[in-house]
């Protein structure tokens, strides 16, 4: 098994670029192509929110038609800047878990793996996640206890120091909790891709592995010496940089996944 992820496309609506320089629409359709080319030829691909700057329908239409270039299985959440009824609205077949905002949105399986894709969503760009949530999450997780899965979501479920307004403002991540205490009850779960802080990291977490991905646009410079000054003011501090995007392949042995971290550019010099 080979999954391909990607994250925080930040398209625009039509006409606009973001930050009046980058085609964020463009960038997100030419990553979708790259990573569900013959060259890495994946069996499935996941999108892990933030498909859009603004939350605007024409955006997500747009995230749409990139993601409509694979001819593999997609798994897509939304993620804080998306608006959730356009993103039902725009990929329905999303959302079969149900149209109303609850916390499983999908549960599909993908040869050897099982797929479940949750929604973090809360306040603006906060995420979200309640026992009830959770209680939720265990019954679908229950269905197939012996199948390896992969929890897809957009916010990464701890602390990871990067001054983006999730983490100052809930230093702690209390969000987290019952989601933490569900996700160690199916040793099941191997994989939680997410995104939204724009930055490559891996952590065992819950007894699985969290793996948060570069956007398709830009990154973000961490600013990890002053985190926690940041977080003591609550005020968000980071720089966007135009660090060339990279995207996330995960390759399973049988037992484990491995993680390569691979340049969406790939027309780079070659000395051999």
């Amino acid at each position: 098994m080979l999954i391909a992820h990607l994250t925080d496309f930040h398209c625009m609506p039509d006409g606009a670029l973001l930050g009046g320089k980058l085609d964020s629409r463009a960038l997100a359709a030419d990553a979708v192509r790259t990573v569900t080319g013959p060259e890495f030829s994946p069996d499935a691909l996941v999108v892990t929110g933030d498909l859009t700057h603004d939350g605007s329908l024409s955006a997500m239409r747009a995230a749409r038609a990139a993601t409509d270039l694979s001819d593999i299985p997609v798994f897509v959440v939304p993620g804080g800047h998306d608006d959730y009824e356009t993103f039902a609205k725009v990929f329905p077949e999303h959302v079969m878990m149900g149209n109303d905002t609850r916390p499983v949105l999908r549960a599909e399986t993908v040869g050897t793996h099982r797929f479940v894709c949750i929604n973090t969503l809360g306040e603006g760009e906060l995420p979200n996640w309640t026992e009830a949530m959770s209680e939720e999450l265990d019954t679908v997780l229950s269905e197939e206890p012996d199948m390896p899965t992969v929890v897809v979501l957009h916010h990464p479920p701890f602390q990871c120091q990067i001054p983006v307004s999730a983490y100052c403002q809930d230093p702690t991540v209390t969000w987290a909790r019952p989601l933490h205490a569900t996700i160690a009850r199916h040793p099941q779960v191997k994989l939680i891709p997410c995104g939204h802080v724009h930055r490559v990291f891996q952590r065992i977490w819950a007894g699985a592995l969290v793996s948060s991905g570069s956007s398709t646009v830009v990154q973000v410079d961490p600013n990890f010496s002053d985190f926690w000054t940041s977080a003591a003011e609550d005020r968000r501090n980071f720089s966007l940089i135009l660090e060339p995007p990279n995207f996330l392949l995960y390759h399973w042995d049988g037992s484990e996944f491995t993680v390569f971290n691979l340049p969406l550019k790939r027309d780079f010099p070659r000395v051999a």
